[in-house]
């Protein structure tokens, strides 16, 4: 797995090398890198525009902070809001769309089928968010046998004080 990986990163240096040294490849890379750069730019832009327009409301709010506000004055401040959430709505979507995709051959170079991509395809979507977060069914089960088989008596509510015992106080 390593040495493919090694292998194609070498390839695409080869490549670039190729592209260097060749000026029509050049030419012909040049629309693809200047539109790369333009996107980038504009991923940019926007999350300074959104950083702007956030700066732009905490100040309008510090500002008339105790001020009796027009209505006017007062729906452009909800309109910037709302401008702002969508914004960050916007940001945070995911550009991964969940469709289908027409599975691996589970055959090798040899013929023979290949039982780990086989296995693979059945965790391939599942993306853990925290190892922390995942809980299996068993462990629940175990926790809850051993609270039960805790000695807890009185309300569980209540807060804990010291009993001192009568027989034991000093006269």
């Amino acid at each position: 797995m390593e040495e493919a990986r090694e292998a194609k990163t070498a390839e695409e240096a080869n490549k670039r090398r190729a592209i260097a040294n060749d000026q029509a490849a050049k030419q012909d890379m040049m629309p693809e890198l200047k539109e790369k750069s333009r996107q980038e730019y504009l991923r940019k832009r926007e999350q300074q525009k959104v950083e702007q327009m956030r700066a732009m409301i905490l100040e309008e709010q510090r500002l008339f902070r105790g001020e009796k506000l027009t209505e006017r004055e007062r729906k452009s401040l909800e309109e910037k809001k709302r401008l702002l959430a969508l914004a960050e709505e916007r940001m945070n979507l995911t550009a991964e769309v969940d469709y289908y995709h027409m599975p691996d051959d589970y055959i090798d170079e040899k013929g023979k089928l290949d039982k780990k991509k086989q296995a693979d395809v059945l965790t391939a979507r599942y993306v853990p968010e925290d190892d922390k977060a995942f809980v299996a069914d068993a462990d629940i089960w175990e926790q809850k046998q051993l609270d039960k088989s805790l000695l807890k008596f009185g309300a569980l509510d209540k807060v804990r004080t010291h009993i001192v015992c009568p027989n034991t106080e000093k006269k």
